[in-house]
């Protein structure tokens, strides 16, 4: 289950979450419960994060039900634009990548040094390896249930870069809420299913604000 980060303070650098951030990890921890609490105790396998501040945090909130379960960073499930924060650019860096990206308007989410960003192809593969590299349950049994706390970007990325009969009706882009939920089904290292994609009724239904829904459940 992919689960992005919630609400954090500062869009332009790795900060905590803000007040509704929380809210919308203990609203995701609260549905999680209800749905994976039916589970035993093995039937949650693995809990991951990238290495941000928020979504260690989103993952500790929304994880809690479990006790105090691991959680393990892995650098794949980190956003596609990583490097240099905005602050730490020349004027010249700054005045470049503002018209590369289109956004010279003032707006300064996390720009990154031209130099370190990765590709959307790059960010795609080392996390569809993240995916595939997960154990799946013995032939007979319950099918494992991993949760991976990780960003908005890379997740959408993800998602686009599935093929269409595993996405038809389900994914036709659009913005990946905070919190929202996607369950990846798969049998080896192939996609079979997508459930619930870009899901924000849990927050919805507890009264949380998350942000409006994909394109796909308008």
């Amino acid at each position: 289950m992919l689960i992005r980060h919630g609400e954090q303070i500062d869009k332009r650098a790795d900060t905590d979450l803000t007040h509704l951030g929380i809210q919308q990890a203990k609203g995701t921890g609260d549905h999680l419960k209800d749905e994976l609490g039916k589970l035993s105790p093995d039937g949650v396998k693995g809990v991951y994060s990238s290495e941000s501040i928020r979504t260690r945090r989103t993952a500790e909130i929304a994880t809690s039900f479990l006790g105090t379960p691991r959680i393990v960073t892995d650098v794949r499930l980190s956003e596609y634009m990583r490097g240099l924060p905005f602050e730490e650019l020349t004027d010249d860096q700054r005045r470049e990548l503002l018209i590369q990206s289109g956004q010279d308007k003032g707006w300064k989410p996390e720009y990154v040094n031209p130099d370190t960003v990765e590709s959307v192809a790059e960010s795609v593969k080392r996390f569809t390896a993240f995916l595939q590299e997960l154990p799946d349950a013995p032939v007979g049994e319950t099918p494992y249930t991993y949760l991976a706390f990780t960003h908005g970007g890379v997740k959408k990325e993800y998602l686009n870069s599935l093929p269409a009969e595993v996405t038809y009706g389900k994914w036709s882009g659009g913005r990946i809420e905070h919190c929202a939920m996607t369950t990846v089904v798969m049998d080896g290292e192939n996609v079979t299913a997508l459930e619930g994609v870009n899901d924000v009724t849990h927050l919805e239904v507890r009264g949380i604000e998350g942000g409006k829904p994909s394109a796909w459940r308008k």
